[in-house]
């Protein structure tokens, strides 16, 4: 879909300083000395921070400013011809974060399954609709209810009555411009019939919490048989989990033995807890887990939820390694 541009531009989070006849560019990462202050340097800048400037790597000379800031990663290609202001909006961030490496274009293609509509899964869904991600299947069977609006910000009262996987689809589809949603209004109760429905998915988002043990290990099994990777968190009161996110078999497989020794817990429990929620924390689950996700997609730096989980301590605002699944 994305035909790259010609012409380069200046990064977002890049100001440029002039201090005692020095140019400095100022980003998230440090400063960089450029050489003394001239107006072919000055006009350069303000092309690159507004229309931009065409770069053609192979024909710059060793030690050129536009060869220094490229090799620095302050300048990215600016956004194909065509694109929406939103798709614009989404690609000069995707290249700040990672320049050059057709972050968008693999977001655009990946495809995500989300079990579990509610208090996380309709946040995650919505960010990572956000950040450009085009294929989602969402699976709920609960419709919407009053009791969710305190945290489930997608829905609104005129949508009580409705499933929640229809009205997310639909939110994703008027608001984000996502290329193509599923909506399947089920309670999965089997791996199989999750695996058939995640069949060419990049990833299975769990953020269903019930029945607890076995949902979890339903995605496992169901992202095992359909050859993909799995990602899980939950959230509680003062705390939230975190991952693990699945990518090799024997992770999985020490996954589901731990899994199963919950679940054999759980069914002794004769009255279960009940957690209330909170949009607050459950923003803040929500959107760590899109975070991840995205990185894992778009296949940038290491994942800090591989084979573990992390939990968070929302007072604090400290991670701890609970678990390892290696």
């Amino acid at each position: 879909m994305f035909k790259l541009e010609s012409h380069w531009v200046l990064r977002g989070d890049v100001a440029i300083l002039s201090d005692n006849n020095q140019l400095k560019l100022i980003a998230e990462d440090g400063i960089k000395n450029i050489k003394s202050h001239n107006s072919a340097i000055a006009k350069l800048l303000y092309l690159l921070s507004t229309t931009g400037v065409v770069l053609e790597i192979e024909k710059e000379p060793e030690g050129s400013l536009l060869r220094k800031l490229k090799e620095a990663n302050l300048i990215h290609t600016a956004p194909p011809c065509g694109m929406t202001p939103l798709q614009s909006v989404q690609w000069s961030w995707n290249e700040a974060v990672a320049p050059n490496q057709e972050m968008s274009q693999q977001l655009y293609n990946s495809s995500i399954v989300i079990v579990g509509c509610g208090g996380t899964g309709s946040l995650v869904a919505q960010s990572l609709a956000g950040s450009g991600v085009g294929s989602f299947v969402l699976i709920d069977f609960d419709k919407v209810s009053m009791s969710n609006l305190n945290r489930q910000f997608v829905f609104g009262a005129q949508d009580i009555g409705q499933y929640k996987a229809d009205i997310l689809a639909q939110r994703l589809m008027e608001n984000q411009k996502v290329v193509k949603t599923k909506s399947i209004i089920l309670e999965i109760t089997s791996s199989r019939q999750l695996a058939r429905l995640a069949t060419g998915a990049n990833l299975i988002i769990c953020c269903a919490d019930e029945p607890k043990g076995a949902i979890q290990d339903y995605v496992a099994n169901a992202a095992l048989k359909a050859g993909t990777s799995a990602l899980f968190g939950a959230v509680g009161i003062n705390n939230g989990t975190l991952g693990p996110l699945l990518r090799e078999k024997p992770s999985f497989q020490a996954y589901l033995r731990w899994i199963r020794e919950v679940h054999s817990v759980c069914k002794k429990i004769i009255i279960p807890a009940r957690f209330p929620s909170n949009g607050i924390t459950n923003s803040i689950v929500a959107n760590l887990m899109a975070w991840e996700a995205l990185q894992y997609l778009a296949k940038i730096g290491p994942s800090k939820i591989d084979a573990c989980i992390l939990s968070l301590d929302f007072r604090s605002f400290e991670l701890t390694k609970k678990q390892v699944f290696k």
